[in-house]
């Protein structure tokens, strides 16, 4: 049975996100089914992909036991009822408010009351796998920690210190491994908020400033600490404010009116809009002293994570405040999914690499995650929560972009180059399309596409994973140097074409891009100087290739033989001189334009013959597909011919096993002018 205390039993190992070994009791659940009597095996880590695997299953709190189980296994044990303990719960017994506070960062925490004392409306979950519709059990998983949890009115009030004592239950974990320790009770009276909070800044974090432009009435809220504001509640005693609504607060939570200022990023903006410093405008009086302004205004808040303002300082300047005011809902925004980081309306893996490129998945610092970032829950968080929202919007890698939307996703993606190092070196098995991907840093997403659709590999039992076709996307968030993928691409491919096929991107642990990414193949042949088709040689085919790309003004940068830039007749001269060694007219390519060559030429019934395409073996010297004088005009211009006797068996093709090959795996590197090449062209 799937419940809240194998959660608790998995965080309790300290394996969560530590990159460290872990095996199925330790939370690694994205495994195969089981053999036999064993559990699956997955990827040896537990991290927000199991977190995500075990919600989709769907079978989270459903029964029945199975025949051979006993009773539900879990940790739950008494309050412990001495007075030194640095974790506790408070009981609110005018009002039934529990508070759960710590020293420590605790990832989870489970009560169970034998009483059904849970009678109260509790918060709505702030994962999807809290418990808190039922009357013995309260559970809260926040796996990157808290140090508070406050439940709100939860409870039935009127409790006395024993009865709480002969009731609870409590286990749970700390953020680093472990269980809670000893958990001690505290009864008080009106000391429990309303509402549900978890607490994770400091008290200094939560400062915030309110400052007061004196010349214009404009006033600014800024936090002390990179924490986002998403709610605000200013009030004025004696109506300070001009009554005008300021751009930013259009929704109908929020308020203006002379006496209180009301805005929350949650509801005007569709998504989370959090920010750390905010102007209103010119909503107050103008001349106001500092004095005043301490007197009247009450300022509330709340920060990303629903921790609340602490001190506020209120600043009076003039022309001071450059904060960017908050701007107007746009229509045609609206819709949304959560996942789609990049706001395209399409959610797809280029979305999770832009968000795991911010490096804040799981970091330690409260409230600094916006939506581009990963925040697709709006706890100001990015985390396992958000990748389960995401994947249980069904919309991943389907539907319509909206109207309002770019024609195109907005997706970048890179070319991949053969040259250097690399930061992240893809090797490509060109005997049975094996691909290996190795970093110098461990990456949490990568993604590969292929503009014909070249993948093969299918991997469609990994969530958020994508294989086939044109993408190939993988996600580790513990952070990955080497993974191996057995036939992801088709086998004996050239090189060069994957080259020119597949873009890519991606996420390094720490944040920021993949750098640079180069391209080897194992197996493969090395290429050869103007080798157009690349069969390993280069012979008449490869001439009549330049030609035709000459004729259609390609601009593929392959023709472009001596890297001028162009692709025009001087290419053809410098394969045929530097790099076959020969002279126009040497139809054979043996090295020699001689009578030998001329007796062939007119054999093949080419010369002057409008109904026959010519070619490099049948007299075609200047590209235009025919063989006539101009032809023969440009070869002897050239003084190239030879009236010396042909040397037996003598040839010119260049052949790929003529040079000697020193290793298997072979790097491609895109050519370079050499000095002699430089020389060719000065002279």
């Amino acid at each position: 049975w799937f419940n809240q205390a194998d959660l608790v039993y998995a965080f309790q190992q300290g394996q969560y996100e530590s990159g460290l070994p872990a095996d199925w009791s330790q939370g690694d659940w994205d495994g195969a089914p089981r053999e036999g009597d064993q559990p699956p095996v997955g990827d040896g880590l537990f991290n927000s992909v199991d977190l995500v695997r075990a919600f989709t299953a769907g079978n989270y709190r459903r029964g029945p036991y199975d025949e051979a189980a006993g009773e539900p296994l879990d940790g739950l044990a008494p309050f412990s009822r001495g007075n030194q303990s640095d974790t506790g719960l408070v009981y609110d017994s005018q009002t039934g408010g529990l508070r759960f506070e710590s020293n420590h960062l605790i990832n989870s925490v489970s009560l169970f009351s034998a009483a059904g004392i849970f009678t109260g409306t509790g918060p709505a979950p702030l994962h999807p796998f809290d418990v808190g519709n039922d009357n013995n059990e309260l559970f809260r998983l926040v796996p990157s920690g808290a140090t508070s949890i406050s439940y709100g009115w939860i409870a039935r009030p009127g409790l006395t210190l024993d009865e709480l004592y002969d009731d609870l239950l409590i286990e749970g974990s700390r953020f680093d491994g472990g269980g809670l320790g000893e958990v001690t009770l505290k009864v008080c009276d009106f000391c429990v908020a309303s509402d549900f909070a978890v607490e994770r800044l400091l008290e200094s974090q939560r400062a915030v400033t309110l400052t007061y432009a004196a010349d214009t009435g404009e006033i600014a809220i800024e936090s002390h600490s990179s924490a986002h504001i998403t709610a605000i509640e200013l009030t004025s005693d004696s109506g300070i404010f001009i009554g005008e609504r300021p751009t930013g607060l259009d929704s109908q939570f929020d308020a203006v009116t002379e006496s209180k200022l009301l805005w929350y990023s949650h509801f005007a903006h569709h998504r989370p809009r959090a920010g750390s410093q905010f102007s209103f405008g010119s909503v107050a009086k103008t001349g106001l002293s500092l004095e005043t302004l301490q007197s009247d205004l009450h300022l509330r808040g709340f920060f990303a994570g629903s921790s609340a303002f602490g001190e506020v300082t209120i600043v009076v300047c003039e022309d001071c405040i450059d904060f960017e005011q908050l701007q107007p809902f746009e229509p045609g925004n609206e819709p949304f999914m959560a996942g789609d980081s990049n706001d395209d309306f399409y959610f797809m893996p280029g979305d999770i690499v832009l968000a795991f490129q911010a490096g804040e998945f799981e970091d330690t610092l409260a409230g600094n995650s916006e939506w581009i970032e990963g925040d697709w829950s709006d706890d100001g968080e990015f985390d396992s929560v958000d990748l389960i929202a995401a994947i249980s919007s069904n919309a991943y890698g389907i539907g319509a972009y909206n109207e309002a939307a770019t024609p195109l996703p907005l997706d970048e993606r890179f070319p991949i180059t053969m040259s250097g190092d690399g930061d992240v070196v893809i090797t490509y098995d060109q005997s049975n399309g094996d691909v290996d991907i190795v970093s110098t840093v461990p990456l949490t997403t990568f993604y590969l596409h292929s503009a014909s659709a070249y993948f093969e590999y299918d991997d469609s039992t990994t969530l958020l994973n994508v294989s086939g076709g044109h993408h190939f996307f993988r996600l580790t968030p513990e952070g990955q140097v080497e993974s191996h993928f057995p036939g992801a691409l088709p086998a004996n491919m050239d090189v060069m074409t994957l080259v020119e096929d597949l873009t890519v991107n991606g996420s390094r642990f720490q944040g920021g891009d993949l750098g640079n990414v180069v391209l080897h193949c194992r197996g493969c042949q090395e290429s050869v100087a103007g080798d157009l088709n690349n069969d390993t040689k280069v012979d008449a085919v490869d001439i009549d290739l330049l030609c035709l790309a000459i004729r259609n003004q390609d601009d593929d940068e392959q023709f472009d033989l001596d890297l001028d830039g162009n692709i025009d007749e001087r290419d053809q001269t410098y394969l045929i001189e530097s790099i076959l060694g020969t002279v126009i007219g040497d139809v054979d390519l043996d090295g020699i334009f001689d009578s030998s060559d001329l007796v062939r030429l007119f054999q093949s019934a080419t010369y002057e013959n409008p109904d026959v395409v010519a070619g490099w073996s049948t007299g075609d010297w200047n590209c235009d597909q025919r063989f006539d004088s101009a032809d023969l005009v440009m070869a002897f211009s050239a003084n190239g011919y030879s009236y010396e006797a042909r040397m037996p068996g003598q040839t010119r093709q260049l052949q790929l096993t003529d040079l000697a090959l020193k290793d298997n795996t072979l790097r491609f590197v895109r050519k370079t002018r050499s000095p002699s090449q430089q020389e060719f062209w000065n002279e």
